[in-house]
């Protein structure tokens, strides 16, 4: 590959974010969901570079949660069926 995509792919990869750090806490991918005018974060582990747990992730939401109290957070296990539903459906609300 070759052009604005590769740029694109290789500058959002965890070794140039992390400064190329042996250790990354988390990674993921995150998006707003709406229910009834309300937003919701979701959060998953859906990295295939780094590939983490869900422990690390549970961790992420308690950390969300405890910084921003009025937030609704759900995390998603990348294993899970809700991941692909919850962005199908966010990205079909951009394409109307």
């Amino acid at each position: 590959e070759t052009g604005k995509e590769f740029s694109k792919d290789i500058l959002s990869k965890h070794a140039v974010l992390s400064r190329a750090s042996e250790y990354v806490r988390m990674a993921g991918e995150f998006f707003i969901y709406w229910e009834n005018d309300k937003p919701i974060l979701i959060i998953d582990n859906n990295s295939g570079t780094y590939a983490p747990g869900i422990d690390g992730l549970e961790k992420v939401k308690e950390l969300l949660k405890l910084n921003f109290s009025a937030l609704t957070v759900v995390a998603v296990d990348r294993e899970q069926p809700e991941v692909t539903s919850y962005k199908k459906e966010v990205i079909s609300k951009f394409h109307k």
